[in-house]
């Protein structure tokens, strides 16, 4: 792994069980890079990090690097809905001063869905 990843897009969210069971995560995904791939050849190498929820340091290796960022961001996804089953999720935005939006929360889908 390069040791300075420079990290592309990033969003805070909140996993919000119950008024008092509350878990802030920080999700980020890396500029692909060019790396070594299992295999001996070079790959795309995307890292998603999860902060607050799991700690992974391996990448993600794929043969282009919008592949790599996508399933980086699937993974993110299926890992985030392991732990936000039956809560709402927030997210904070530094553009609304940090509070969570949307008042009401939304569900995995809404979170990564498009318009």
């Amino acid at each position: 792994m390069n040791t300075k990843l420079k990290f592309i897009a990033e969003q805070e969210i909140v996993i919000w069980r119950s008024p008092s069971d509350q878990q802030h995560v920080t999700l980020r995904l890396s500029e692909p890079q060019i790396e070594k791939g299992r295999d001996g050849h070079d790959a795309w190498a995307c890292y998603p990090k999860l902060d607050g929820l799991i700690h992974l340091e391996k990448p993600v290796l794929e043969s282009t690097s919008f592949r790599a960022l996508v399933v980086a961001l699937q993974i993110c996804r299926q890992l985030i809905r392991k732990e936000s089953k039956g809560a709402k999720i927030f997210f904070t935005s530094k553009f609304h001063g940090d509070r969570l939006l949307p008042d009401d929360g939304l569900s995995l889908k809404e979170l990564f869905e498009t318009a």
